[in-house]
């Protein structure tokens, strides 16, 4: 994509091309006695004293402003462009401008304008002052954290309840024609572990839902809607049932109204049971742990679909089928992972381990471990869970990491997959 504004240039980035400002359309000279000198403005600022500023370089610090032809220059004394505002107008202008603040050592936001010829309209371009702005995000996520990866810091909303939530990005009050890059992690809810009851065939470990990355790039009035998988239930106590498949999670985007791309990361299948030794395995997903056969076979890990489906890019996703029981001989398996097939139950012995989950690179946090199996022998060894928050034997999984349940035994019903998550990282340098 090539900018609309001047003085940028183009660089190549994970998630696309994306124009950056090369050189500022205004300064700031900072009027103290100390360490004075001019801070560029290379597009608005919404709080002074964050998006890495910091109180003592700028914040009530104005003493004079410097603008560029073509530009206009407002300060505000309060953060997100509220209070007095100051404007600075050069958007006529053929040479630089240089002011006194007028209201000197007051500003905490500021927005910078680029006024287009009125005939740009006629060549279907942007006409009159555009906002060189920051993105403003519409979004309520259950946590947010900060990470740097790359040498990047990056915002990370995660969505962790169950349902439906939906964000979406906005330019203050004008036209951004650069798009917004946004790495996500999709992982849909872990399937529940199977129950033992009677025979000699020991119940499996849930399945983990799948983990799927990508990158997109959204554009001022996108709506995105993000759908966080439930965890499966496991089987029930004394029942020798299956544990049942977690839910997947989805991202979905809408433009002017019409749903045009959906990305899903399916659920992990339900542990294996006496009653149904593959266990409820499903068409994507990491599959069940298997008692007494060998397991399923693992299919699709994720789809994708809609006329605009090409915006998810970079997708990666990882699956594994779950381990094998022993026909005949006591030992269930584990549920897949992320990272890792899960264990075979053992002749005689224990449960099979579940397979280890994965960590994702921008929190360095593990997700999606597979459910320990269990043994069929009266108050038997059972295995333990794969990392990333998969459960152990008689155990649930971790909450918000799609991971497997554990296998449960006779009165304790299997383990309940872990809810799925989503987890988006935007550059803090692009959000207001």
């Amino acid at each position: 994509m090539t900018s609309i504004f001047p003085y940028t240039n183009t660089i190549a980035s994970a998630a696309g091309n994306n124009p950056v400002p090369l050189f500022p359309g205004a300064y700031i000279f900072r009027g103290v006695a100390a360490h004075s000198g001019f801070v560029p403005i290379y597009q608005s600022i919404s709080n002074f004293t964050h998006n890495g500023m910091g109180d003592l370089l700028l914040q009530d610090k104005d003493a004079q402003v410097l603008v560029l032809p073509g530009f206009t220059l407002n300060l505000y004394a309060a953060e997100n462009y509220t209070s007095t505002v100051y404007s600075y107008d050069n958007s006529e202008g053929t040479d630089v401008l240089y002011r006194n603040s007028t209201g000197p050592n007051t500003a905490t936001s500021c927005k910078l304008f680029y006024k287009f010829p009125s005939r740009n309209v006629e060549v279907g371009l942007p006409s009159g002052n555009v906002e060189v702005g920051q993105f403003i995000l519409s979004i309520t996520a259950d946590t947010n954290s900060v990470a740097t990866y790359n040498g990047t810091t990056y915002a990370l909303y995660e969505f962790r309840t169950n349902g439906t939530r939906t964000f979406s990005l906005a330019n203050g009050t004008t036209t951004n024609y650069n798009s917004l890059p946004i790495l996500c992690l999709l992982i849909g809810g872990g399937g529940g572990g199977g129950n033992y009851y009677t025979g000699n065939t020991g119940s499996a470990g849930g399945g983990a839902g799948s983990f799927v990355t990508t990158s997109f790039n959204a554009m001022p009035g996108d709506i995105f809607t993000v759908t966080v998988g439930a965890g499966g239930a496991g089987g029930g106590a004394n029942s020798n049932n299956p544990g049942n498949i977690g839910s997947p999670s989805s991202i979905t985007r809408t433009v002017n109204s019409v749903v045009d791309a959906t990305l899903t990361a399916g659920g992990g299948g339900g542990g294996g049971s006496v009653n149904q030794q593959t266990g409820n395995n499903q068409s994507f997903g990491s599959t069940a742990g298997g008692c007494g056969v060998a397991s399923a076979t693992l299919a699709t890990a994720y789809t994708t679909s809609g006329a605009g489906a090409s915006v998810f890019t970079s997708i990666s996703a990882s699956t594994n089928r779950g381990g094998s029981g022993v026909g005949g001989g006591y030992g269930g398996a584990g549920g897949g992972g992320a990272s890792a097939v899960g264990g075979n139950g053992v002749y005689l012995s224990n449960g099979g381990v579940g397979g280890a989950g994965k960590a994702w690179v921008m929190n360095g946090v593990t997700y999606a471990g597979g459910g320990g199996g269990m043994n069929s022998t009266a108050g038997g060894a059972g295995a333990g869970g794969g990392s990333g928050g998969g459960g152990g034997a008689y155990s649930g999984a971790t909450p918000h990491t799609g991971s497997g349940g554990g296998a449960g035994f006779a009165g304790t019903a299997g383990g309940l997959g872990g809810s799925g998550i989503c987890i988006i990282a935007i550059p803090m340098g692009r959000i207001a």
